[in-house]
């Protein structure tokens, strides 16, 4: 007998039209997952096989946010028993349904949450305010995009230098490090760079600006300075987005003249050999690095139902194939934390904090946003749910939500 049942009986307490439950709003899912990841690891099998039982009848992928929060911690936690990072084709929750994965809906949800939420809508825009601001009176910019947006985030950015009033640069330059271990990591993969990066072209001539696309296929860890194409005569943008904690943190993977060096370290000091004008850093505000299992469950369980909370508030508590699709994509985050140790365990988020502590030991110094930037952070938050707020320090702007951190933004030099 499997340790899971493929069908159980539905729970009562169905999430209402509005995404609410019935009955409370209390965090059971979390208490359940918990009592589950502490039987996993003590390896008790009768335990184990109980609150499996009890999570995959209250597990429902179009619930409140307990019910995702429930199906998506169960799946990887079977994973986990299983000794697999993947789903065997016979597991099922009850009432779950296909979710599409081809790259162009991928790409209409991921376009659909941009405008929903402000998740990844406050970082990438307070990036492109930083980085407009430093474009102002250079004709020939270059920015390297290691990021996951594949074009989503740069139309603002092209209309805004095309219409700024000193005039479009004679040239921009756009230089894509594509995002090769996206079908792995969980992150929103929303299909081919080429595909997408490459309609910028039709919309930066017709905005009147000289825009040159260039896309490197390689690991982050394996860049080099020569795939990149740098010139002197350009000023260099380097805009780092939801990428750099896929690599490894620890610091004895690599070795330079017998002192550690960790992979994350390494390509920070790499970005600042290049000398950018600006460096630009956003990643989600969570730290997943703790070696011990149960530590880490807990910080990425938490930080599931922060996304997933304040996702039904974006949606409005509605019900849609953009959703499902978004939610599906996030939760392969939780999976890999959960379901894979080792290299295998890519989804190595860190704290703003532990961030800014690795940026400066590669040689960056902070950039305070400007204050017309904060401010048009602020207004841009109004838009949303009134649990959304913001934090800024010397050179980062935090988005949280419920006063909980989620994502920031970090600009460097």
């Amino acid at each position: 007998m499997g340790i899971v049942p493929e069908k159980a009986p539905i729970a009562r307490g169905r999430a209402t039209h509005n995404g609410s439950r019935s009955s409370n709003d209390s965090r059971w899912a979390e208490q359940l997952l918990g009592a589950s990841a502490i039987a996993v690891a003590g390896n008790d099998m009768g335990r184990i096989q109980h609150l499996m039982w009890v999570l995959n009848d209250l597990a429902y992928l179009s619930g409140d946010t307990n019910q995702r929060l429930a199906g998506y911690g169960l799946k990887a936690l079977f994973c986990r028993v299983a000794g697999s990072g993947e789903l065997p084709s016979s597991y099922s929750l009850p009432n779950s349904s296909f979710i599409p994965s081809d790259p162009r809906s991928l790409h209409r949800a991921f376009l659909r949450f941009y405008d929903a939420s402000p998740w990844h809508h406050m970082v990438y825009s307070v990036a492109n305010w930083a980085i407009l601001d430093a474009c102002e009176g250079h004709t020939k910019i270059h920015v390297v995009d290691i990021g996951v947006s594949q074009g989503t985030q740069w139309p603002t950015f092209i209309e805004a230098l095309a219409t700024r009033p000193s005039g479009p640069p004679t040239l921009m330059r756009l230089t894509t490090v594509e995002d090769l271990s996206s079908i792995v990591s969980g992150k929103f993969q929303i299909g081919s760079s080429t595909e997408f990066v490459g309609r910028l072209q039709p919309f930066a001539t017709k905005m009147g600006l000289k825009l040159e696309l260039h896309t490197v296929s390689v690991p982050l860890d394996s860049l080099k300075r020569e795939h990149l194409g740098l010139k002197e005569d350009e000023l260099l943008i380097i805009c780092a987005q939801f990428r750099l904690h896929q690599l490894q943190e620890s610091e004895d993977s690599i070795r330079t003249n017998v002192v550690p060096v960790s992979p994350r370290d390494a390509f920070l000091k790499f970005l600042h050999d290049l000398n950018p004008h600006l460096f630009v850093m956003s990643e989600n505000d969570v730290d997943h690095c703790s070696p011990d299992f149960l530590t880490r469950f807990e910080k990425v369980v938490d930080f599931q139902w922060r996304f997933l909370d304040s996702t039904n508030a974006s949606f409005k508590g509605r019900e849609c194939e953009e959703r499902q699709i978004i939610e599906n994509q996030a939760a392969m985050a939780l999976h890999n934390n959960v379901a894979c140790e080792g290299t295998s365990r890519i989804e190595r988020n860190e704290s703003h904090w532990a961030w800014r502590s690795r940026t400066r030991k590669a040689g960056f110094l902070p950039q305070p946003p400007k204050e017309e930037i904060v401010e048009n952070a602020k207004s841009l938050l109004k838009k949303y749910d009134a649990h959304w707020d913001m934090e800024g320090d010397e050179a980062c702007i935090v988005l949280r939500w419920k006063r909980q951190p989620t994502t920031f933004c970090s600009l460097w030099k």
